[in-house]
This record gives structure tokens, sequence and C-alpha cells, in this order.
């Protein structure tokens, strides 16, 4: 997860989330045997807050951001 979410990978956030849920849904139907919704939660957020980084460091001016 950590490659397909650097700040510093080109690209556009479209192309890296399609990238991300293509993994995730994979990961979902490996591990639904186990019923790890905690920890899919928890990687949920983790995501969330690599691609607002991404984000951020997008925006190259404090003032807009």
């Amino acid at each position: 997860m950590k490659t397909l979410t650097q700040r510093k990978a080109p690209g556009k956030v479209k192309d890296k989330i399609t990238k991300i849920e293509a993994t995730i849904v994979g990961w979902v139907n490996y591990f639904i045997i186990a019923k790890a919704k905690y920890r899919m939660e928890d990687l949920d957020g983790w995501v969330r807050m690599r691609l607002r980084m991404g984000l951020w460091k997008q925006w190259k001016k404090p003032a807009t951001r």
C-alpha cells in the first residue's frame, strides 16, 4: 500500500484510487473468511490519510490549503 500511496508518485488521485481499490477488493475477498472488519476499517482510515497527504503535497501554496 505504501508504494501505491506515495506522495512523490506522479499521476492523478483518481488513478491512484482505482489501483488501490483493486488491491483492497482482493484483500477483502481473501480475508472475508477471517471476518477482519476492524482491520479493514483501520486500513481504510490509513489509506485515506495517505491520499490526503498526497493531495496536500500537490497544493504548492500554503494559502490554498
